[in-house]
Formats: structure tokens, sequence, C-alpha cells
């Protein structure tokens, strides 16, 4: 491992770190931003209906719905969205490498760079340009980036419940997002308690607060949803 040595690991991790990117973003233009998958024509389709049958939407919860309210049904506005989050992803995760290297040796960051590179393109990768998932997931992952960022490294109350929101609002795209919220936060308990013996009876009220963000979105969601009887 002395070659590690005579390598600038951080500038190489740059390199292939955005040429990656750029190679992932390019075959984007060459399909001319077209989804992978006909599924969001489908839920653009149904969520331009007339009443609440826009919220009906069978296999996705009402998420796309309040998206094209608020913003558009356009497919190049989502196509822009998603990748604007897949780049927002990629700058939050080498701002976390940066964080935890400079505590490491040049063998453990080679290590640290090797883990983050293959994690994050196994996840842009795998979704590819499938908007339903890639909307659900990159929303999900940016808001699980910046709550990391927040909790742990800035200890910033602001940034972190931006990120809890941003995952709570992740999940009133795709009706998994709610089960796997459940277990993220069961881990994120299990961690505190166990490996930074942080007393939750205590702390109740920080972590009530963080809940609350991760859950407003659903829960308002579906009492609107309720209310109108769109079900």
């Amino acid at each position: 491992m002395k070659i590690l040595n005579k390598i600038n690991l951080k500038k190489l991790f740059i390199i292939v770190f955005t040429s990656l990117n750029l190679i992932f973003y390019f075959s984007i233009l060459l399909v001319q931003g077209y989804p992978e998958t006909n599924d969001i024509l489908h839920i653009f389709k149904v969520t331009s209906l007339e009443g609440n049958l826009k919220f009906i939407n069978g296999y996705y919860p009402p998420g796309f719905a309040y998206y094209t309210i608020l913003i558009s049904n356009s497919l190049t506005i989502l196509s822009c969205v998603i990748i604007y989050l897949g780049i927002q992803s990629s700058y939050l995760v080498y701002f976390i490498t940066e964080q935890v290297r400079v505590k490491l040796d040049n063998i453990e960051q080679f290590y640290l760079y090797v883990f983050f590179l293959i994690f994050h393109f196994i996840i842009i990768l795998t979704i590819g340009f499938i908007h339903s998932d890639s909307t659900f997931i990159l929303l999900f992952y940016n808001g699980l980036l910046i709550f990391i960022i927040g909790y742990f490294f800035k200890k910033n109350p602001n940034i972190y419940l931006i990120g809890a929101l941003i995952i709570g609002l992740s999940i009133i795209f795709r009706h998994q997002g709610a089960i796997i919220l459940f277990f993220i936060f069961i881990l994120f308990l299990y961690y505190e308690t166990f490996y930074r013996n942080e007393n939750i009876l205590i702390n109740y009220k920080k972590y009530l607060l963080i809940i609350l963000f991760l859950i407003g979105p659903f829960v308002i969601s579906y009492s609107h949803l309720f209310f109108i009887d769109a079900f």
C-alpha cells in the first residue's frame, strides 16, 4: 500500500466521482431524457384527471398528485428535478467524505473513498432514469444525507430537521416508504442508545421533534385525502 502515499487520493476520488457522474448524465442526454419505463406517463395521465380521481393512483401514494398541482406534470421539469437531486446527493456524499477523511490515514482514506463510490453509484445506477423510483429514492437519499450532516457533523437542528422533512416528503411518493422510514428510525435510535450512549428518555423532546418532521407530510397528506374522501 506504499503506492497510496504517492497518490493524491482526494484528487483521484474527485476525478473518478465526477467522471462516473458525467457518464451517467450524458447517457440521459442520449435518450433525450425519456424515462426507462412508462409508469411515470401513467401517473401523469392519472394526476391530470379532474376532481379527487387524481389522488387515486393505485400503487402510488398522493405525492405525485401534489407535485403536479404545486409544480407541473411536465416530464421535462421532473427530469430536471431528478437530475438536480442526483447532483446534489453527489455533493453531499463528497461533503461527508471530506468530514470523515481528516481523521484517517492514507489506507483508511482509500477504503473510505472506495466505499462511498460504490455505495453512491449502486444507488444512482440501480434506479437509472426511472422517474417514479428516482423521485422517491433520491428524495429519501438526499434527506438522509442532509440529516446525517446536520445531526452528526454540523450539530445544527435547522439542518437535520430539513433533512427529516425531505425524508418525510419522500414517503408520500411510495407506499413502501413508511416501512423503510420505520426501520431507519429504529436503527437510528439503536445507534444513539448503544453507540453514542444517549439517553432517549432525557432527550425525548429532540426525538419527538424529529419524528414530527419525519411523519408530518404523511399525516397531513392522508388527513387531506380522508377529509376530501379520496380513497
